[in-house]
């Protein structure tokens, strides 16, 4: 099985979230599941995407009977921004476009790999 994330999705990641999807059929609450789980590698915003593998082992509590499954999971990094200010006159706000700050706020990066959704703060 393979699952991919964002950085910040995957900051916050509980492996037991995943029992489910590892499951062909049947209720999860006849199974125990034996995760070899270790942190998530999660890439510095800006960085490389990252590659976890995890194994688990899941036991049927009636029968004791086990089956293992493998996971990879892929971390996408979050897109490596930074905080811009701007100063306009009076007469130069008419002609004020937020779209022209779009790359100006990315850290690094085309513009047009990215979607911007610009909020009033």
């Amino acid at each position: 099985m393979e699952v991919t994330y964002c950085a910040d999705e995957a900051a916050n990641f509980e492996i037991t979230s995943l029992n489910d999807d590892v499951m062909v059929s049947g209720n999860i609450e006849r199974y125990t599941f034996d995760w070899n789980i270790s942190a998530l590698n999660i890439p510095e915003d800006g960085g490389l995407q990252t590659t976890n593998e995890f194994d688990v082992v899941v036991t049927r509590i009636t029968t004791g009977c086990t089956s293992e499954a493998h996971l990879t999971i892929y971390v996408n990094p979050d897109p490596e921004v930074k905080d811009v200010e701007a100063i306009y006159c009076t007469d130069e706000v008419a002609d004020f476009d937020i779209a022209s700050f779009n790359e100006r706020v990315l850290a690094s990066g085309n513009s047009e790999d990215y979607n911007f959704n610009w909020n009033a703060s």
